[in-house]
């Protein structure tokens, strides 16, 4: 496993759970980094509606941009899914 690029989130007053958080994961333009990213969601909300999911390509089409909007409920659901998205080697980065 490579290291956190992160700093965990800790359950403070500065984030305030349960809440909506949006998410942008970029990355090169393919079918398998859509697959992995819809999949590594899928296996951490697994009532996620795919439809609240988007993918943009950028203007040359070399990158996609995939946005979703997710529910966290405490800080550990969402450390978990930031170290699932880093452990993707397909991924460029998590906004």
């Amino acid at each position: 496993m490579r290291d956190l690029p992160f700093t965990p989130v800790e359950a403070n007053e500065i984030w305030q759970f349960p809440m909506h958080y949006p998410l942008k994961v970029i990355g090169e333009a393919s079918d398998l980094f859509v697959a992995e990213v819809t999949a590594i969601v899928l296996a951490q909300f697994n009532g996620f509606d795919l439809a609240n999911l988007s993918v943009i390509p950028s203007r040359t089409g070399k990158y996609h941009a995939i946005r979703l909007n997710l529910y966290f409920n405490n800080a550990d659901e969402l450390n978990a899914l930031y170290n699932a998205l880093h452990n993707c080697k397909l991924i460029k980065t998590v906004l």
